[in-house]
């Protein structure tokens, strides 16, 4: 929101409504005031990794970035639940998820977004994974201090919504 503020301005989009923009979007900075309660339907990857972001000895981890990473995931799963709630009952749908880095912690977005959809009674059909040179994990030069690897994977998930009853 904060890079196209140009472009919102002639929308008409004024500061407050840019705050309401802000807060709403996925992987917005911003901590919202009410935070998200961990659901199981997450799966046990994130549930794992939030609790080693809990538990990391970095500054913030347990404050700042543990609320991050909370309204992250809570806003991918609702967007997973609104996916759900319009797919057909036999519908598809792909994803790509890329994983990334906090601190020395791989985040495994492919696989939380598979035990998230499962969660819901999705089938995974495939999976391709891609090594990408170029990624966000990589943009801070410095946070190769954490780990060794800078390689990281995309993967396409293509999903079946499993029919009623199954």
């Amino acid at each position: 929101a904060i890079a196209t503020r140009p472009e919102l301005a002639i929308l008409g989009c004024n500061t407050e409504s840019l705050r309401s923009l802000r807060e709403s979007m996925i992987g917005t900075p911003l901590i919202s005031k009410s935070l998200p309660k961990v659901q199981a339907a997450w799966g046990v990857t994130c549930l794992a990794f939030l609790d080693a972001v809990r538990n990391h000895s970095s500054k913030a981890s347990g404050t700042y970035y543990l609320k991050n990473y909370l309204q992250y995931f809570d806003m991918i799963f609702c967007s997973f639940e609104e996916l759900n709630r319009t797919l057909s009952r036999d519908g598809k749908c792909a994803l790509v998820a890329q994983e990334s880095y906090y601190k020395d912690i791989l985040v495994e977005l492919p696989t939380i977004f598979t035990e998230m959809g499962e969660s819901l009674g999705w089938r995974l059909s495939h999976r391709s994974d891609f090594v990408v040179k170029y990624n966000m994990a990589n943009t801070n030069r410095r946070s190769m201090k954490y780990r060794k690897t800078s390689g990281i994977a995309e993967s396409v998930l293509l999903f079946s919504k499993a029919p009623q009853g199954e």
